[in-house]
Parts: C-alpha cells; structure tokens; sequence
C-alpha cells in the first residue's frame, strides 16, 4: 500500500501545503494513521480516496495550527505586488516563470482553507473535479461552486493589478 499510494499522496499534500517538508511530514503521518485504524476502512470501497482523505485532512489540520502564519504569507504577497517593477512590460510579464508560481502560491494561500484545498487539488495536483469530491466526501457540484467562488474571491484581490496594467 505504502508503495502505491506515497507518490499521490506525496504530490496531494505538497499541492495543497506548498511545502515539501510538511508533504513528506504529511505523507508519514498519513499512512501511520492508515495502518493504525487499518479495521475500520470498508474493503467493498476504493482504497485511494480513502487514503487521499486521511492525507487531505491531515492537510487541513496543519493548515488550521498555521493561520497565523498564513496571515504573514498574505502581507507578503501584497509586499511581491508592490514589488513589481514599474517597466514598458506588464507586470505579469516582468515575472519570471518561478517569480510567478511564487505569486500564485502566495495568491492561493489568500485563500480561506477549505477554498485553498479544493483549488491545490484541482488546479496543483490535477485532479478531476469528480476525484476532488470523492477525495473531500463531499458531492461534485460543491467542488465546482467552490472553484467558482475561489476564482471569484482571487480576481477581486488581484484585480488591482489587472488594473495597474497586468494580466490577473
């Protein structure tokens, strides 16, 4: 199972933490409490979104004990904003490729948790919107009004940018 599952659920965690450190913490913890309460998974049912749940919500507990830093990561993406050089480029064209996976980690990490997790999933660890609701338990039609409302919630927060000449 360990060999099977670590790489998704490796790359789930990562997607949604932006961290490998705490994804390999993640990812450890995951299978120990898989293995611990091993009887009460029902065989008649898949066992990777099994998995992926543990993991995910594994995910959302860390992210719930680090809001505060959460908070910090904002204000540092509203400092990258102010950043921008003010060239003949648009900003987004001014960033680089890392400089811009850099700003859209810190634009997902704006995001409330639940919002953030559904977006990683989908958007960072490719996940069909099928796949992210099997894997959060919840129905399909909920993935994709979050997505709605998660893309929503970030162009009113970049559209300062948009505005300032950029492509949000």
């Amino acid at each position: 199972v360990l060999e099977r599952y670590q790489g998704p659920v490796f790359a789930c965690a990562c997607a949604v933490l932006g961290s490998r450190e705490d994804a390999a913490d993640v990812t450890q913890e995951t299978f120990v409490r898989f293995y611990n309460n091993m009887e009460q998974f029902d065989q008649r049912r898949p066992l990777k979104p099994y998995i992926m749940r543990i993991s995910v919500n594994l995910c959302r507990d860390l992210l719930r004990t680090r809001r505060n830093e959460k908070a910090m990561v904002s204000a540092g993406a509203e400092d990258a904003i102010e950043r921008i050089p003010d060239t003949a480029d648009t900003p987004y064209e001014a960033m680089s490729r890392n400089d811009r996976k850099i700003f859209a980690g810190r634009a997902l990490a704006m995001l409330p948790d639940n919002f953030r997790v559904v977006c990683s999933l989908f958007y960072l660890a490719g996940r069909s919107c099928g796949e992210v609701a099997e894997i959060l338990g919840t129905s399909e039609g909920s993935v994709k009004v979050t997505l709605h409302r998660a893309r929503k919630m970030l162009y009113e927060k970049l559209n300062p940018l948009k505005e300032a000449g950029g492509t949000a």
